[in-house]
């Protein structure tokens, strides 16, 4: 027989009877998957043996080249093995079933224990269905040395009391849907019912122009397209539909905002839909001033009376850090940011990560 076989099985029975190894077998995403490929240590060849089971239970030798990923998910009760390319012989062995790669997720849970960059990126490359990264996002200027919401707007407001339709304006006539600056943007947020939804409303310069849809939060805003100009013209407002608005700009604190100049720009803010639940995998900060900081991160459960929870605190110096959360939500759990500073009027941006299945 193959000696690099008999090494395969041999390692592969230490795998399934040491209960650390079977831990890892059982989560989307390892530390260290490269532990469970033998064969070329230079990564130069094409023969490289991976141990897996089957639905049936039964161990099984698959192949992968040596350059590819090796993810070991579970789906249920069902561990696979996820490669992109499979070598359909391996020398000396008659009896190899190959694997397909396995991009649905249903019915399994995310083990927060070993989530990993790399899964992460399956993701937001659309490779794992059934699983979704949102990215929130948001600044604030000025902050105090009291806690504030982050918001690009500067507003205090978490969530509208009751789901209703928005307007959108801009501060320049040119980002018009005829002319040259921004010509349309896009809303995302949640309803009445938790849902998430999402839609883009034709611009029509300093006029406001009313959604169609009723949203109960608002969580981020992007310019849809733009016209000659390549960029919007003018600051661009998201707002209740009774606010005063004078040339485009309201009067009062908007719900959104995107300064001249961006792209985009988020609340800050993220509800879990209805029927899903998520992970908040990290935040990351970037502040300008000399601090320091300290951000909050707060969850509220939508229709409860009981007051918001703190689940996260981080303190940080000028400069940009990242902080590990992975807390586990639930479906309507309402996440938002709040943040001071012990130097009054530094600024400070913050995105968070989001994997909602």
């Amino acid at each position: 027989m193959n000696f690099k076989f008999i090494i395969v099985l041999f390692f592969a029975l230490i795998m399934l009877l040491n209960p650390a190894y079977g831990a890892a077998f059982h989560s989307y995403g390892l530390p260290e998957s490269k532990a469970l490929m033998f064969g070329s240590p230079d990564g130069t060849g094409t023969d490289y043996y991976a141990p897996y089971i089957d639905s049936d239970g039964k161990l099984k030798i698959s192949t992968i080249d040596a350059v590819t990923a090796l993810t070991i998910s579970v789906i249920d009760t069902v561990e696979v093995v996820e490669m992109v390319e499979v070598v359909s012989e391996v020398s000396n062995v008659t009896s190899v079933d190959l694997v397909d790669t396995i991009t649905t997720i249903t019915g399994g849970s995310i083990d927060i224990d070993y989530l990993t960059e790399g899964f992460i990126s399956e993701v937001d490359r659309g490779n794992i269905a059934g699983v979704s990264l949102v990215s929130v996002s948001s600044f604030h200027t000025e902050l105090s040395s009291s806690f504030e919401l982050i918001s690009a707007s500067n507003s205090p407001e978490i969530m509208l009391s009751t789901a209703e339709a928005v307007n959108v304006s801009s501060s320049a006539a040119a980002d018009d849907k005829d002319l040259t600056g921004a010509l349309s943007l896009t809303l995302f947020g949640s309803n009445v019912a938790g849902e998430r939804i999402s839609e883009t409303i034709d611009l029509e310069g300093l006029a406001s122009q009313e959604t169609t849809l009723k949203y109960f939060c608002i969580d981020n805003i992007q310019i849809g397209t733009v016209g000659s100009g390549d960029a919007a013209a003018g600051d661009l407002y998201v707002y209740e539909a009774d606010a005063a608005m004078t040339s485009g700009v309201p009067d009062g604190n908007p719900l959104a905002k995107i300064p001249i100049g961006y792209g985009a720009c988020g609340n800050g803010k993220f509800m879990v839909p209805t029927g899903d639940t998520a992970v908040l995998v990290d935040l990351a900060m970037c502040c300008s001033g000399t601090g320091p900081y300290e951000v909050l991160v707060m969850r509220q459960a939508y229709g409860s009376a009981e007051p918001a929870r703190m689940i996260a605190d981080f303190m940080a110096d000028d400069g940009a850090e990242t902080f590990k959360i992975n807390a586990a939500l639930d479906a309507n759990d309402y996440i938002y940011f709040l943040a001071k500073s012990a130097n009054a009027g530094d600024d400070i941006s913050v995105r968070a990560r989001f994997l909602v299945y």
